[in-house]
């Protein structure tokens, strides 16, 4: 069985927001990070502001591929895309984070 484009286009998401986690945590490390919220600012931890969502959507991606892996769904097209949209917004939402916390944005 072959893997589907959608399936590696996730897991490159992934591998994505990984690396930029990490290379942003080993340049950048102040004992606060904040996050930039709708109206409101939230001070974590520079792991939990940087990966705390990827760790999490990691978990969840694995688990969703087993699940459609061993179970016949009809939408996996519609899955893998959402999939993907998140792991872009993560990403998008790690950047946006680093820039706040260096000052390139206010």
């Amino acid at each position: 069985m072959a893997i589907k484009l959608t399936t590696v286009s996730i897991f490159v998401f992934m591998i994505i927001s990984w690396l930029f986690g990490i290379y942003s945590l080993s340049k950048f490390y102040t004992p606060t990070i904040i996050i930039p919220i709708f109206n409101n600012y939230y001070w974590s931890t520079p792991f939990v502001g940087m990966l705390g969502l990827t760790v999490f959507f990691s978990i969840v991606s694995v688990a969703a591929f087993f699940i459609l892996k061993y179970k016949n769904f009809r939408k996996r097209t519609a899955i893998y895309s959402i999939a993907s949209i998140l792991w872009i917004a993560i990403i998008a939402g790690q950047f946006k984070i680093l820039q706040f916390n260096l000052g390139i944005c206010h």
